[in-house]
């Protein structure tokens, strides 16, 4: 069986959809006789093939204001791709314009079309981007993304998502989805990884508290709020924030680092084992984004024994219950300051004891991808 990922959520300097993405990959290659096929957008047209595996990289335009992104708009070209590798199963890992590409070749071919619902790109992308260019616009141009959305998740057959979050506005789209929880891998992603060197280099004092963030660095994730809290939670804790990471709002955070000294910045680490060495260093996971689906970051700052300060919006409600952090309400950057406070002076390490226990337990890439293989293969042969 060959299976084969689409999507625009993909540049080698971004996070959740990319990990997921390189896991698949890895599962299938070393657990199961299939191929596996990428197809992504890029600076230019490239194909890579190794064995089982083969990438696509279809030149793509860069997305206004979401620098890196490129959109995926070449769409006979990804067209020309699947009539090419002739895939089982289709994966949309986003909506946009590439379902339209996947329908006509199932037309002709009979492969499966599985829509994985990433994000509620909806409200957390379309409006946001109306409501800042073409304020007259955004009411009508949600709807209509709306529309759009609801039509590509009912035409797939089969839906997944990641979260009872994502699941609920599925089922508000009259769109029945699997709950399908992504993983994290818990042999890299580890509380032995912490390292008091790398703690010094950063100036956090014996003792200190190291809080940190790593992800996109943009309007989605609310980055501009959560430099707001620790700010206000600085005079009450001796604390420092790190922000790892690239994007849009880089100038923001950088502008930060030059007023702040216990703020600092650190880019996208394209090392996943330095990534795992510097959740590890941390004390506390803070982000304040509402728009998370699995918050795949957050599981890798349990999995390395941080508790976790966010929002009480999306999948953080589910990843986050009281015994593993504190969420307050959405856009305040009041609630996460108090929190960081609160959490600092009472509970901290009991909290990311319980987050590493809960990772081990339930959402490792093993157990996750075993599942959405099987799905796979039942929808080929039902």
């Amino acid at each position: 069986m060959t299976i084969c990922d689409l999507t625009s959520a993909y540049t080698t300097a971004s996070g959740g959809i990319r990990t997921y993405l390189h896991e698949k990959r890895r599962f299938i290659l070393a657990h199961t006789p299939h191929r596996h096929v990428m197809v992504v957008p890029g600076a230019m047209d490239e194909v890579v093939r190794e064995g089982r595996a083969v990438t696509y990289t279809v030149r793509g335009l860069p997305i206004p204001g979401c620098a890196p992104y490129r959109a995926l708009h070449r769409l006979d070209k990804v067209l020309g791709i699947l009539h090419h590798e002739r895939p089982d199963i289709l994966e949309l890992g986003t909506g946009y314009a590439l379902p339209w590409a996947a329908f006509r070749f199932r037309r002709h071919s009979g492969a499966a079309v599985v829509g994985f619902c990433h994000t509620d790109y909806v409200h957390a992308y379309v409006r946001p981007f109306l409501v800042r260019r073409a304020p007259l616009l955004a009411g009508a141009g949600t709807r209509l993304a709306l529309r759009h959305f609801v039509w590509v998740y009912r035409n797939c057959d089969a839906v997944f998502a990641a979260s009872d979050a994502m699941i609920g506005v599925l089922a508000d789209a009259g769109v029945d989805a699997v709950k399908t929880p992504l993983g994290v891998d818990v042999e890299l992603f580890h509380p032995a990884r912490r390292d008091d060197a790398f703690r010094r280099d950063l100036g956090v004092s014996p003792g200190g508290i190291l809080v940190t963030y790593a992800g996109r660095l943009d309007e989605e994730k609310r980055i501009g709020m959560l430099l707001e809290a620790f700010r206000k939670a600085m005079p009450h804790f001796g604390g420092s924030l790190l922000i790892v990471g690239d994007g849009p709002c880089g100038s923001v955070v950088d502008s930060a680092v030059s007023t702040c000294p216990r703020i600092r910045r650190i880019p996208y680490q394209h090392d996943r084992l330095q990534l795992a060495r510097i959740l590890a260093s941390a004390d506390i996971y803070v982000t304040a984004g509402p728009y998370e689906t699995f918050a795949l970051s957050v599981v890798e700052a349990q999995a390395s024994g941080l508790p976790v300060v966010g929002v009480k919006a999306g999948a953080l409600i589910e990843r986050v219950p009281k015994s593993l952090g504190l969420l307050g309400e959405v856009d305040s950057a009041h609630d996460i300051a108090e929190n960081l406070i609160a959490l600092s002076c009472n509970g901290m390490r009991d909290k990311g004891r319980a987050a590493r226990g809960m990772v081990e337990a339930t959402l490792s890439w093993q157990t996750s991808l075993s599942r959405l293989v099987r799905t796979y293969e039942d929808l080929r042969c039902p």
